[in-house]
């Protein structure tokens, strides 16, 4: 009869769900849904929190579980960011894309690491290809003679959106376009590339993937393509969404 209240009560509310990039506009946000819930359940306004406070806003995300199943009615609506909505839908669809990672470095954070969200975040602090990472670790190796020609944010940018994030990426069975699929984009009428400029940036595209394994490191790019696969191919088990 619990389970059953429980549900009736979940049913009851609207469950509605807000995706922000930003961390610190996501936690303004959450105030502010806060605030305005605040003074419509009881008339009281809550203090808001100095929004350049990053352990504070830190804090947040870590009261919300890497899961949308089950979550307690009181976080609704839900305010996250997107890098922690991509956190809950891998928690919610089994066989983590994290798992292989965080096993193989198990043996060194176990006293260090007190629960999975804390262990995702160190994880995707220290693992993670950033544009950033991506200029100051991976760039300075590549061959000298194919990025003279070309920009570092534009090849990342190419390999993300495009390689393997565009929606022709989408339908591939791995998730990334072949070099003859992303050459024939230059036909579009909005590219602004030549065909050879494309085979330059797949052959630095092949580089740093093999580069990428070798580090045990991953991009936004995979954890998006892994989900994918598991939505395609699983069943998503977490709560559903009224309103995203």
């Amino acid at each position: 009869e619990a389970v059953n209240d429980c549900q009736d009560s979940k049913m009851s509310v609207l469950q509605q769900l807000f995706v922000i990039v930003s961390p610190k506009l996501c936690y303004a946000v959450k105030q502010h849904v806060s605030h305005l819930t605040s003074i419509s359940s009881n008339g009281n306004s809550s203090a808001v929190n100095n929004l350049d406070d990053m352990d504070v806003i830190t804090s947040e995300c870590n009261d919300i579980p890497d899961t949308f199943t089950h979550i307690p009615i009181k976080s609704y609506p839900l305010v996250i960011t997107f890098e922690k909505f991509l956190m809950m839908l891998d928690g919610s669809l089994g066989n983590s894309f994290f798992e292989r990672f965080l096993k193989a470095s198990e043996g060194s954070h176990d006293n260090l690491i007190s629960s999975r969200s804390v262990a995702l975040q160190t994880f995707i602090r220290l693992r993670e290809v950033t544009f950033d990472r991506f200029c100051s670790v991976y760039w300075p190796h590549f061959n000298s003679k194919l990025t003279k020609k070309l920009n570092c944010s534009r090849v990342f940018t190419e390999i993300i959106s495009h390689i393997k994030g565009g929606m022709q990426a989408g339908e591939c069975s791995n998730g990334r376009l072949s070099c003859e699929g992303y050459c024939l984009l230059a036909k579009s009428r909005s590219s602004t590339l030549t065909k050879e400029k494309r085979e330059i940036i797949y052959t630095l595209f092949q580089a740093y993937e093999k580069v990428k394994t070798e580090r045990d490191e991953f991009d936004l790019g995979d954890l998006v393509n892994d989900i994918h696969h598991r939505l395609n191919n699983g069943t998503y088990g977490g709560d559903q969404m009224d309103f995203v």
